[in-house]
């Protein structure tokens, strides 16, 4: 309909065997002991795909995105590597992954007054989630096949865009950002938006964040969020349709 220019669109495959499983193992896109994910799109794929296509060399028209595991990953790889990224888009990305609530948790709302980050993952009762509002999944069912549960924490530390956002010293204007999120996401999304957003409004970072009630974790809230997703991506690409397609 002509609400976005001509663009190229470039989804990778995140997956440790490229099976979908109710639990799937997470890559989130980093280099761990699963592979090196994070090599393989910003090496592999990007100059596969710069070599092969009419890219628009411009930061400002390259965008990441995707939603949840892969919305983390298009923060942390927008944020590192933001000499070649202009923006990045999240449908309820993990964005603090060493998020703690007021009780010790992983599944409480966020609250300015017990923003602190997690020192210790080795919990096995610690919840990242609750399938069906109430199976638990530990944290350490995702974190061991990527790393030693022993360097956890470190690892988690270096993957976070939480504090990549002070460790990389993002800037205002540096790097275009808009995250969507559910009131009622299983994986607590919310909440990670949530203590993202404040500590980026601190460092004095714009940010779109659309927040939508009742909106769970699923396909459902996703392609809700597609409208907002384009708006959004209209004012940041413009009107102006470069010689070559972003």
């Amino acid at each position: 309909r002509g609400d976005l220019p001509p663009m190229i669109l470039v989804a990778i495959d995140g997956t440790v065997n490229g099976e979908c499983r109710l639990i799937p193992q997470a890559t989130f896109f980093t280099n761990s002991r699963l592979g090196r994910f994070e090599d393989h799109v910003m090496e592999d794929v990007w100059d596969f795909v710069h070599e092969r296509y009419p890219v628009d060399p411009d930061r400002s028209k390259h965008v990441m995105g995707g939603a949840s595991m892969g919305g983390s990953a298009a923060y942390r790889m927008g944020i590192r590597y933001r000499d070649r990224v202009g923006h990045v888009l999240g449908i309820f990305p993990a964005l603090n992954l060493r998020y703690m609530d007021c009780r010790g948790g992983m599944l409480g709302n966020f609250r300015p007054q017990c923003d602190r980050l997690r020192e210790d993952f080795s919990q096995h009762s610690l919840a990242a989630a609750r399938y069906f509002g109430f199976i638990p999944i530990p944290v350490k069912i995702l974190l061991k096949p990527m790393i030693n549960p022993r360097r956890a924490r470190d690892f988690v530390s270096n993957e976070n865009p939480y504090e990549l956002l002070d460790t990389l010293d993002l800037k205002p204007g540096e790097l275009g950002m808009f995250a969507a999120y559910g009131t009622r996401d299983q994986f607590n999304m919310d909440a990670q938006i949530e203590s993202f957003e404040h500590r980026a409004r601190q460092k004095g970072l714009e940010m779109t964040v659309i927040r939508r009630k009742g909106a769970r974790h699923d396909r459902m809230a996703a392609l809700s969020f597609v409208p907002d997703v384009v708006a959004w991506l209209r004012e940041k690409l413009g009107d102006d349709t470069p010689a070559g397609p972003p």
